[in-house]
């Protein structure tokens, strides 16, 4: 890494940085649409900063705060052709971890459980180096049961994990869902 490039990173954290304050402070000044333009140029211009990854969701946020759910219903498709845009091409698999698990978080955020649940689950085949995916079973699990009503495809969750990490950990917690289910 030269020196060079680690000064044009210092410049684009702090270019970040600075977007984003502004964008907080349109907020807490109750300058919503504003706050939601500065938050959008953050996430066209910087999206692979923390802060372009929480922008969209930023946006969604502001209008289900003033009630209205069409809005933020666009706002939360907006975000996730924003990270499925991120997901795919030629990006770093660290970018594309993270827009993965934001695609899931903008999932539940629009109460779109069963997409979000399919998602988790398709992780850790997509992502097999990527260990912290397989627990992705248990989230799926816990989104069948809570938000679905659906036992059965909680049940297959854990079932699935149990079969591809048997002698784990993460199995062992599985097979201990698998048994309060059971009840």
């Amino acid at each position: 890494v030269t020196t060079f490039a680690i000064e044009q990173s210092l410049r684009t954290a702090a270019a970040v940085e600075a977007h984003w304050q502004i964008a907080q402070i349109l907020e807490l000044k109750g300058d919503a649409e504003a706050a939601s333009l500065r938050y959008r140029s953050i996430y066209g211009e910087f999206p692979e900063t923390l802060q372009g990854f929480e922008a969209p969701l930023r946006i969604a946020r502001n209008y289900r705060d003033k009630g209205e759910s069409d809005a933020e219903k666009a706002a939360l498709d907006d975000a996730m052709k924003h990270y499925e845009k991120l997901a795919s091409g030629q990006r770093a698999a660290s970018t594309k971890i993270m827009a993965e698990q934001y695609i899931v978080r903008t999932l539940s955020e629009g109460a779109r459980w069963r997409e979000a649940a399919e998602r988790l689950l398709a992780l850790p085949d997509r992502y097999p180096a990527y260990e912290p995916f397989r627990e992705n079973y248990l989230r799926a699990a816990s989104i069948y049961e809570s938000e679905l009503g659906d036992r059965g495809g909680a049940i297959k969750a854990l079932e699935e994990c149990v079969a591809k990490y048997p002698g784990t950990e993460l199995a062992s917690a599985a097979q201990k869902e698998l048994a309060r289910l059971a009840r």
